[in-house]
């Protein structure tokens, strides 16, 4: 029963002085079709009726929100508190999709592009040898992916408990709070799901910093190949039409090894390249592959693939 029945306020009383949210924040905060919790309901009536919507007109909890949907996005609506739902959409934003409310505070209109910029920085920074933005960019992953609000007694459920003794420790020798921390002592199914997926998401950073290098050599390379070509059609066209040739022994004061000495430098950096890309391919195999599996296999599970920000506080 709404309150406003049991002591006689008017849902505006109740409300305040303007609307308070969106049809689709009750939404997300109904259940079975009721709001939960109960007082929402009255929040619910309350922003029909500043939307000069019918709150009488009875229904559960689910039809007066689709009736509010109605009038929330009415012309007259829209016309009378344009200000208003527009100071909604941020607001709620900034509890219920993160995502959008960063990039907007941040002014971010393509964020695929904003992923890419910032990947290409980190890639650079690696690059030149400094990894202190990788690390801070890590380390803001890992707070947002630890934020949450106070837990309750479903959050804190082990349903998905299946090892005796787990969340003891890890491996031999790393502490659970080098990578991530629960909020509960020994965890519980919410902190062991944030985990997974702090994991995953670092993974599939490392390897788009990965591909941006890779990336990096490549379009660099091509400057290289560019003054190369000159050179080596320069030399051809020499050797060709002169009776010189290559001194080996040609030495450079700049470089201070001759010809052939760093022809068989290059060599010994050829097989050594070889050999990690076979390294990497003995411990890590395809990195791609592997993930992408993992996510087919998650997927055939029945996992939910929908996004959720209510843990947003």
């Amino acid at each position: 029963m709404s309150a406003k029945n049991i002591l006689g306020y008017t849902a505006s009383a109740l409300a305040g002085d303007e609307i308070r949210h969106s049809p689709e924040w009750y939404r997300r905060r109904c259940k079975d079709s009721i709001l939960q919790p109960h007082y929402l309901r009255d929040w619910l009536y309350a922003d029909i009726e500043w939307c000069s919507g019918d709150n009488t007109i009875g229904g559960n909890d689910d039809e007066m929100i689709n009736h509010y949907d109605e009038v929330y996005h009415s012309e007259s609506t829209i016309r009378e508190h344009a200000q208003r739902l527009e100071d909604i959409i941020w607001a709620e934003a900034k509890t219920d999709d993160r995502p959008l409310y960063q990039r907007y505070k941040k002014d971010i209109h393509d964020d695929e592009k904003h992923y890419d910029d910032t990947i290409t920085r980190l890639a650079q920074s690696v690059l030149s040898g400094d990894d202190k933005k990788l690390k801070m960019f890590l380390k803001k992953i890992k707070a947002d992916n630890q934020r949450d609000k106070p837990y309750n007694k479903t959050d804190r459920k082990k349903d998905s408990l299946t090892h005796e003794g787990f969340g003891a420790g890890l491996e031999v020798g790393l502490k659970p709070t080098e990578l991530f921390v629960w909020k509960e002592k020994k965890g519980c199914d919410r902190d062991w799901r944030k985990e997974i997926n702090h994991h995953a998401t670092v993974q599939v950073v490392l390897q788009s910093i990965r591909e941006k290098i890779n990336q990096i050599a490549i379009e660099e390379m091509q400057v290289l190949d560019y003054i190369e070509k000159k050179h080596s059609d320069r030399l051809d066209e020499m050797t060709t039409k002169t009776n010189n040739n290559v001194n080996t022994l040609w030495v450079n004061r700049e470089t201070l090894r001759s010809i052939s000495d760093i022809n068989e430098y290059n060599k010994d950096g050829a097989r050594l390249t070889d050999m990690v890309e076979k390294e990497n391919d003995k411990r890590y195999g395809d990195r791609l592959e592997r993930f992408t599996k993992l996510m087919e296999r998650n997927r055939a599970d029945g996992l939910s693939s929908n996004t959720s920000f209510d843990d947003f506080e």
